[in-house]
């Protein structure tokens, strides 16, 4: 099997593309299959699954294309991002299966709310494969609402947004009004797979059972496990079993492997493509670097570039499509970016080889956001931008992304003089079992906060005044955070007095400033990260900023993978001003 990632180009943008293609050694199937991924925060947190069911499906010999729909992923921006755009771009990659690879017929995939984007794209006979999928277009908007609701912190918000991509209204408009009951063409073999613990949609099922040559329904409850936060997600191997099998019972028929191109001789294959609407020259640019799976943001003339790895499990796009953006803002401003996936994660994740070897549980390191080969490829990465001749590199990451960079500069012994970008960083000490989610021991530190800012509004003192609080919650957090402060200034103290060795992290951060290197830290204010660091000792990090070698922001209201599109603009507006303050883009 081989994989191949570009864009397919059209009017209004382009369409980023991974493309499976099954050994031409083993049978070679005559249909293909399209995958359309669910719009929203399902986007980032199903991508391992359909990834590896992409993989699975090759194995089998089907060909098949996962897409990027425009103003997601690593796909260009509409010009008005909605329905009519993604079903274009549902279509290009349909004709890329059929004209270009030369096959005879397309099964369409939809999870979620891609289920109906699928069914509002599909052609007569063909068939289509719908996994969880809500029961209208309305019923997905009301859930990103309640979403949004319940994950601010005052309760609403405003704009509609998720994983990144901002819902207008003319979008939640276009969403809205898909409902099976207005799918009308006649579609062929249908395999519709939902969740056992949900009622079946009565209203959808009929509609698949009068328009379908065939309907098989089934229950799996994989998709609980694989749609998780990224890195507690689990691979669907149930439902994948399942439905490559109902693929290989329902398209059985082989093709001559001659049908398919040469993928490494395709002209129509373009792996760059330069970006719409921006003020400058900015072009994109799939690199296979030392098999990292890497992009490459690009503006001419430039020698700065910033290198910016996974944060925590989610792919090269980053969390809320971050990475994307930061790496547009960046080059439009005069300064490249590179965004990459580690050995274990994302696209760098071998899954073919895998499959083919027999493999159905992923091994120990995939999916681990701080594997133990982190610093080798972080170090790939910099001697590949060092060969570009680039002269500033700027290692970048968000949380474990933030702590790989950081891990790399403690123990470099770099011919240039890095620069760190670390973003929202939940340790600087990471062992084997440490918990991936925020350390307990600075929950206590937010809620004191938290205590500390209620004390300045009158409506919480009117609740403590008439009883309407959890006195003995009240008393344990001020307790605590007592505690917490009177051992902080103790430890400053006797850092002084010289009754106490230096924190690692103090020896760690001082060591880095001898080497040359620039820390900048941006933390979002609901984060504990800022607490993190001041273990270092008020001391240390005074030092460091007089000498004007450590900066650090606060980027006030964000949470810590920046799901609002006001905080995620304001930090990279905040990033990308501290780099022209330090240094210009020129450098």
């Amino acid at each position: 099997m081989s994989q191949h990632s570009f864009w397919i180009a059209g009017e209004g943008g382009a369409t980023f593309v991974h493309l499976h293609l099954p050994c031409p050694k083993n049978d070679v199937r005559s249909t293909g299959l399209l995958v359309v991924p669910p719009p929203g925060h399902e986007y980032t947190h199903g991508y391992r699954a359909l990834r590896i069911f992409a993989g699975a499906a090759a194995a089998a010999g089907f060909a098949v294309i996962r897409t990027d729909l425009r103003g997601t992923g690593n796909s260009t921006e509409a010009e008005r991002v909605g329905v009519d755009s993604w079903l274009e771009d549902i279509e290009r990659a349909r004709q890329y299966l059929l004209q270009t690879v030369g096959l005879k017929n397309v099964v369409l995939f939809g999870v979620r709310a891609s289920a109906f984007l699928a069914l509002e794209s599909c052609k007569v006979e063909e068939g289509i494969i719908l996994w969880n999928p809500c029961s209208s277009g309305r019923s997905f908007i009301r859930e990103l609402k309640v979403l949004a609701k319940v994950g601010t912190s005052d309760g609403h918000q405003a704009v509609l947004e998720s994983g990144g991509l901002v819902f207008d209204e003319i979008l939640q408009q276009s969403i809205e009004r898909l409902k099976a009951s207005d799918f009308q063409s006649q579609i062929g073999r249908v395999l519709l797979v939902q969740r056992s613990d949900r009622q079946s949609d009565a209203v959808l099922t009929e509609s698949l059972r009068q328009r379908a040559t065939s309907l098989h329904c089934m229950t799996n409850d994989d998709f609980i496990s694989a749609f998780r936060e990224p890195h507690n997600t689990q691979p669907p191997l149930g439902f994948i079993e399942s439905a490559v099998e109902w693929l290989r019972t329902e398209y059985p028929e082989i093709t001559s492997s001659g049908l398919f191109v040469d993928l490494s001789t395709d002209q129509t294959i373009r792996q760059s493509t330069v970006l719409p609407n921006v003020t400058r020259f900015v072009e994109e640019r799939v690199q296979n670097i030392d098999g990292l799976f890497a992009i490459l943001t690009h503006t001419p003339g430039t020698r700065s570039i910033v290198l910016i790895g996974n944060g925590g499990s989610a792919h090269h796009a980053g969390a809320n499509r971050l990475h994307v953006d930061l790496a547009r803002g960046l080059a439009a401003q005069g300064i490249d970016c590179l965004r990459y996936d580690l050995a274990n994660l994302g696209e760098s994740v071998d899954v073919q080889t895998a499959l083919e070897c027999g493999a159905t549980t992923p091994t120990p390191e995939e999916n681990n956001p701080y594997p133990k080969t982190a610093g080798r490829d972080v170090n790939a990465i910099m001697s590949w931008a060092r060969q570009q001749g680039y002269s500033r590199v700027i290692l970048a990451g968000l949380c474990a992304g933030a702590y790989a960079a950081f891990d790399v500069a403690r123990q470099a012994n770099s011919a240039i003089p890095l620069e760190l970008v670390l973003i929202n960083p939940l340790t600087f000490d990471w062992q084997e079992g440490m918990s991936l989610d925020i350390p307990n021991e600075y929950s206590n530190l937010q809620q004191a906060k938290a205590y500390e800012s209620a004390a300045k509004d009158w409506g919480r003192w009117k609740r403590l005044l008439t009883g309407n609080i959890d006195y003995q919650l009240l008393v344990r957090h001020l307790f605590d955070s007592t505690i917490i402060s009177f051992t902080s200034r103790w430890r400053d103290v006797a850092l002084r007095l010289g009754l106490r060795e230096a924190p690692r992290l103090a020896q760690d951060l001082l060591q880095i400033a001898a080497s040359g290197c620039k820390l900048r830290f941006y933390f979002a204010e609901r984060d504990p990260g800022l607490e993190i660091l001041s273990t270092a000792g008020e001391r240390c990090l005074a030092d460091l900023r007089k000498q004007g070698i450590l900066r650090i922001r606060t980027i006030k209201g964000a949470d810590h993978t920046f799901k609002r599109i006001c905080e995620r603009d304001e930090l990279i507006r905040t990033i990308i001003e501290d780099m022209e303050h330090e240094h210009g883009f020129s450098a």
